[in-house]
């Protein structure tokens, strides 16, 4: 019996989508159990969704229909890797990303847990792109490495200066590493599909 590589592929994006919609419904619960809904949390809210739809936007492109990924390795390890493994470690970063956003909307502080988590959500589903793009394609362009590698960078100085940055702008420093990744992905793969 052959695996539809097809099929995992589109079964892998609704859960992705829905783990991304699953955020949208945390920030929102989380601004209707606030007390007060201050500028703050509204910024951070938009912030918030901007990252959502940026880790969905570098998703597509990297995974979605017609990219170089879409047509890679049809194996069944390949296939294993790519949609079980993989797809879990991004799905278990967008989770975490959706935790960030919670803690950046509910506390005028930076600390440890939102930095990490902040940083950590981003880190865990770039792992599981280099672990998608080794297994359909056998190649892993290096400006996914360029991004994790700010984001550790973004991770340290927000632990070793948290308590003088706002929680905002650790958010927007990872969304402008995200939004990079996620144009260059995009450009890349317009590419290499013509």
């Amino acid at each position: 019996m052959a695996t539809d590589a097809e099929h995992l592929a589109e079964r892998n994006r609704l859960v992705f989508i829905i783990a991304l919609g699953e955020s949208i419904l945390i920030m929102g619960n989380t601004l209707y159990g606030m007390e007060e809904i201050t500028v703050r949390a509204v910024l951070a809210s938009l912030f918030g969704f901007v990252g959502l739809f940026v880790m969905w936007w570098a998703y597509f492109a990297l995974a979605g229909h017609d990219t170089q990924a879409s047509h890679g390795d049809e194996s069944t390890s390949a296939l294993r890797s790519a949609f079980a493994y993989a797809h879990a470690l991004m799905v278990a970063g967008a989770i975490v990303v959706a935790v960030s956003i919670e803690l950046r909307i509910s506390h005028d502080h930076t600390d440890a847990p939102l930095v990490l988590t902040t940083v950590g959500g981003p880190l865990i589903y770039l792992a599981g792109n280099i672990l998608f793009l080794r297994s359909r394609t056998g190649a892993v362009a290096r400006e996914r490495y360029l991004a994790a590698a700010a984001l550790l960078v973004i991770g340290v100085v927000g632990l070793v200066f948290g308590h003088a940055l706002p929680p905002i702008a650790v958010g927007l420093a990872v969304v402008v590493v995200m939004s990079t990744l996620a144009v260059v992905t995009q450009l890349r793969s317009k590419r290499a599909l013509h």
